[in-house]
């Protein structure tokens, strides 16, 4: 079993909970915490996931200035000692221009003998196995049930990254609309959610934001899902922010670079020695 693991929320969890602490017991909880999890998942081979702190080139931020504006609060006292160590400890892989769900979502598609861990619930539109690893549970998601989790948000947006959604619509009213769709499947969900929102650039950015990229960026000419032609054909519209495949920069800015300096093909790829020197340290 391959673990896909969201190592941003590892850093926060654990950074959070040992903020008057030193730093050698914030790596040694953080250190706990994996063994954990690689053993609860049963995981022969893993990889550990992180977003390029202040990233210039996230393409997000470029779709959407306000993306994510709304976090003031802090990071933790730890934060960047705990990033250092993901990496130079658990050969953790840093992205950049894409957040590390996006990289989670491109390798985890290409390996169906994994499992994704994480507690952020956005992850949930990707298939596969999760695991819970604060809830030790464990939940799978197929190909109808994420796209329907991901056009829910579409919806109702996301608080936490300051995406608005449709004013007025929560998880009830959001699940009665998809609920009306002449067809179950993701084609009827376009619809109706396009219905809603009466304003395809707002749905159109925020499903820009919301959405966590299957296949390596830029993915053809529409990053959001193939529907997007329909709706070039149908008004005429192609956002600036759809046309991702023009802008040259970002093929190179795709690669991720390690903190020490490393240039990584995709994501950093720790085999089954490194993992038992990682788990002994």
């Amino acid at each position: 079993m391959f673990a896909f693991i969201d190592g941003d929320i590892l850093v926060y969890r654990v950074g959070f909970t040992t903020q008057d602490a030193d730093i050698g017991i914030a790596k040694w909880r953080l250190h706990e915490l994996l063994k954990k999890i690689l053993e609860s998942v049963q995981a022969t081979e893993f990889q550990v996931y992180l977003t390029a702190s202040n990233d210039s080139t996230a393409f997000r931020k470029q779709v959407y200035p306000e993306y994510k504006a709304n976090r003031k609060a802090p990071r933790p006292v730890h934060y960047e000692a705990l990033r250092e160590y993901l990496v130079s400890n658990w050969g953790a892989s840093v992205s950049t221009t894409i957040e590390a769900d996006d990289a989670i979502g491109i390798d985890s598609r290409n390996n169906p003998d994994s499992v994704i861990v994480s507690i952020d619930k956005d992850l949930l539109q990707l298939p596969g196995l999760h695991y819970n690893f604060v809830k030790e549970e464990f939940t799978t998601v197929n190909e109808h049930s994420g796209l329907r989790f991901f056009y829910k948000q579409l919806l109702m947006g996301d608080k936490a990254d300051n995406i608005k959604g449709v004013e007025g619509i929560g998880e009830v009213k959001a699940e009665r609309i998809l609920n009306s769709a002449e067809e179950y499947c993701e084609e009827g969900w376009f619809r109706v959610v396009r219905e809603t929102y009466n304003n395809d650039i707002e749905m159109h950015k925020n499903g820009e934001c919301l959405w966590i990229l299957q296949k390596p960026f830029p993915a053809g000419i529409y990053s959001l899902h193939p529907l997007g032609s329909t709706l070039l054909q149908e008004t005429g519209v192609v956002p600036s922010y759809l046309q991702k495949q023009n802008e040259s920069s970002l093929d190179a800015s795709m690669q991720e670079i390690s903190t020490d300096g490393r240039q990584l093909n995709g994501t950093n790829q720790v085999d089954s020695t490194e993992k038992q020197e990682t788990v002994l340290l």
